[in-house]
């Protein structure tokens, strides 16, 4: 048995391995990145998101959802209210409505990422978080009209190999992580 547990958490980590080479398809990071100011931010972006997943991840056995999104949104809101005081603009109705818009649906993922954390690992959902750059690059060739090339398609079929991996060595039952240590309680799920 404990061998078919290495085995698994080492297709897990294939699985996070095989994702991330995809996502290095679709980006194509290179030494021009560094010289670009919104990869930058962008990049300190994903640090951070990083790290609020892993806390997420974290708080989402013992916390219930919707206290790990005050938690998040009040954090959020306390780091960047210093920064609006030298650079409001007060927005248009149009802006108001779209601010809403993205407010509304970062709550709406990030209590669906919380959810999530409670039936599996950091490590099996990796893959999926990968998504969004598919997500992303369909809809700018679908709003901007960016086409992807080869390389970005190739990336994209990784991106989903590393989560059909991830799905089927993960733990048996489809709960936790594939050595059965995950955030499933059985005794707090069942009806």
């Amino acid at each position: 048995m404990a061998t078919i547990c290495h085995q698994r958490c080492a297709l897990v980590w294939v699985s996070l391995f095989i994702g991330l080479a995809g996502i290095c398809l679709v980006i194509k990071p290179g030494p021009a990145m560094l010289h670009n100011p919104a990869a930058l931010i962008a990049l300190g972006a994903a640090v951070f998101s990083a790290l609020a997943l892993v806390a997420t991840n974290k708080l989402a056995g013992d916390e219930p959802p919707m206290r790990i999104l005050v938690y998040n949104f009040g954090i959020s809101t306390l780091l960047l209210v210093p920064v609006c005081f030298f650079v409001w603009k007060s927005p248009t109705l149009h802006e108001w409505l779209l601010l809403l818009g993205v407010g509304g649906f970062y709550a709406l993922t990030q209590y669906l990422i919380i959810l999530a954390y409670r039936h599996a690992s950091a490590a099996q959902i990796s893959p999926f978080n990968y998504t969004v750059v598919i997500f992303s690059g369909l809809l700018g060739w679908i709003i901007f009209g960016n086409v992807p090339d080869m390389m970005s398609i190739a990336g994209t079929l990784l991106i989903c190999a590393g989560g059909i991996l991830s799905i089927k060595a993960g733990h048996p039952e489809g709960h936790g992580q594939a050595c059965g240590n995950g955030h499933w309680h059985p005794a707090k799920n069942q009806p």
